[in-house]
């Protein structure tokens, strides 16, 4: 089933009030922003309290009255500038306009916050509006018309930035996430028909002869099926599960093919926590062989090695050589190592190192992976290449 990549509580988190398109956290979150102004505009206040700065205090009441004059100014600004200027001509790279029209706003906000600054004095002292003098109306030139809409409009449009931005760095990430998903899926759909059919068509056979690794082979193939249909849901398997699994496609290969495969699978003891994407050895091993099979008549032989090359290093070598010495591949196609290298590129990416040999007799794959989970004798990282590299 795919995975549900929206998650939603009924109760509102952090994340949620700032990030989230809900009508009610919208809602919230902007009333939050201007209660929290309005509070700052209101003690940055108190202390003015005549035409003359500082020379008595203000009550809070005159303190919101004088707010009063300039906060729709302040409102329909920071609107217009996150809700049109930015989307209009920031995000579309028009750079040259977007600076012109915050200019032009920031111009109209002094305007209009000079002309409240002088309609406050006026209804403060009495004084004619024409007869304010700027030494009169200088904190609300100043302060009020200047510093605050410069402010408010830095404040709001890095915000506004900020959450566009997280916004779409989680859907990059929701999107990988899919896409490794949608990989995983491809994978399984992957396991050769031919493969499933000799194999079903082997454990018949079996039966019918009433041979005792009957049992055996039911079981083989139950729990390779099992693994890739269920347990390679999770993010990380046990590397040891999958050398299992793998032990279990070579000996079904073997009685499917009319004893065409011999194989021997080596493993490190030292790798038996280690946890790894599922389905990434088991699909190149698979493809592999049945590749080879489909384009040979010779009897192969399989060699997996699962070893611990360096410190936090895993390398994985498949070797695939005919009983005769008379191999003839020139070269893997492209396509049959492709998902391989997709699922090694998302879970590994620029940590990993892929090798490709093929020679007359024989056809080697070698894959090294830097595993953080695989604990360290004496690190040295220094060791570890990270250039991908393809030797066809």
């Amino acid at each position: 089933m795919l995975p549900n990549f929206k998650q939603e509580a009924n109760c509102m988190t952090t994340q949620e009030l700032i990030f989230s398109n809900n009508k009610v956290h919208r809602i919230s979150r902007h009333i939050i922003l201007w209660l929290v102004f309005c509070v700052h505009f209101i003690i940055q206040n108190l202390i003015v309290g005549s035409t003359n700065e500082a020379l008595k205090t203000r009550t809070f009441a005159e303190a919101a009255f004088n707010l009063i004059h300039f906060l729709p100014v302040y409102i329909i600004s920071v609107y217009v500038f996150i809700l049109w200027i930015i989307p209009g001509f920031l995000y579309r790279s028009k750079l040259s306009v977007f600076m012109m029209l915050t200019a032009s706003l920031l111009i109209i906000d002094f305007v209009l916050c000079y002309t409240a600054g002088l309609l406050y004095v006026h209804s403060q002292t009495g004084i004619p509006v024409q007869q304010i003098t700027l030494s009169m109306n200088k904190y609300n030139a100043v302060v009020n018309s200047i510093f605050l809409p410069l402010t408010l409009l830095g404040i709001t449009g890095g915000i506004k930035a900020m959450k566009t931005w997280y916004l779409k760095q989680r859907e990059n990430e929701q999107l990988a996430a899919k896409k490794i998903w949608a990989e995983l899926q491809l994978l399984k759909i992957q396991i050769n028909p031919r493969f499933l059919f000799h194999a079903l068509a082997t454990i018949k056979a079996n039966i019918r002869e009433g041979s005792v690794n009957s049992p055996l082979l039911i079981l083989k193939i139950s729990d390779m099926l099992s693994y890739v249909l269920y347990e390679s849901e999770k993010e990380r398997v046990l590397l040891s599960k999958e050398t299992d699994i793998i032990k279990d496609y070579l000996a079904l290969e073997e009685k499917s093919t009319a004893q065409r495969v011999k194989s021997n699978l080596i493993t490190d003891n030292s790798l038996a926590d280690v946890h790894i994407p599922p389905l990434i050895f088991l699909s190149l091993c698979e493809v592999v062989i049945e590749y080879l099979l489909a384009t040979n008549d010779y009897k192969l032989y399989a060699d997996i090695l699962f070893k611990r090359k360096t410190d936090h290093q895993l390398l994985f070598q498949l070797t695939i050589m005919p009983e005769e010495n008379n191999f003839t591949v020139s070269h893997l196609p492209n396509e049959i190592l492709a998902a391989t290298r997709m699922q090694l590129q998302n879970h590994y990416a620029g940590t990993h190192n892929i090798e490709i040999f093929t020679h007359p007799d024989k056809v080697t794959i070698t894959i090294n992976l830097f595993l953080a989970d695989l604990p360290a004798k004496n690190v040295n990282t220094n060791s570890i290449s990270l250039k991908i590299y393809e030797a066809v």
